[in-house]
């Protein structure tokens, strides 16, 4: 190999490894048996782990995913290395500070210096998951409109929503309860007019 050629195959490396550590988008490299090889700076970002504490360690050893994720993982594992996964896999992380964030990961089988490894592609879906948590049936009282939680206590609806979403309240009072409430303020006969 000329020196023009390996100077070039070395920029090229170079190239793609700035492209992969400085990536917004959480990456990691996997063996066939879940241990780490690689991950870049998103990555260690989103757990909470330096990549010295992740690197040469199986993924399940450090509780990614949580422990109702890791069987699911190790299959998945398996299926994306033969190449038949092309969907993305949902897993709660549970990060070094103990607190969880739900991602969907994507694979894609490649081969490094002969080894075959998967680059995983790890998307922060968290937000996403905690809006999911205001559909369905909600218990809700006809009278006073307080919401009952899943440990059976009623609770303010504002109290309610801003525990299970980014939404926020700001109060007012509205044209019937104007009326009803504060007949003599007239707080809304400018409208009128």
């Amino acid at each position: 190999m000329n020196d023009t050629k390996a100077r070039s195959l070395k920029e090229e490396a170079e190239w793609f490894r700035t492209l992969f550590e400085q990536s917004p988008i959480p990456q990691y490299l996997v063996d066939i048996k879940g241990i780490f090889i690689d991950g870049n700076a998103a990555a260690t970002k989103l757990v909470g782990y330096t990549k010295e504490e992740i690197i040469g360690r199986k993924f399940t050893e450090i509780g990614l995913p949580s422990d109702d994720d890791a069987e699911i993982a190790g299959e998945r594992l398996a299926i994306n290395f033969q190449g038949e996964n092309r969907s993305p896999s949902q897993y709660t992380l549970t990060c070094k500070n103990k607190t969880q964030v739900v991602v969907e990961c994507w694979t894609r089988k490649t081969r490094i210096n002969g080894k075959s490894l998967l680059l995983c592609t790890a998307i922060n879906i968290t937000a996403r998951e905690e809006l999911k948590r205001l559909t369905g049936l909600l218990p809700i009282c006809g009278h006073c409109k307080k919401i009952r939680n899943d440990h059976q206590q009623w609770e303010q609806v504002e109290a309610y929503i801003s525990s299970h979403s980014d939404a926020r309240f700001s109060h007012g009072i509205c044209p019937e309860c104007a009326e009803k409430h504060y007949p003599g303020m007239d707080l809304y006969d400018d409208e009128d007019e």
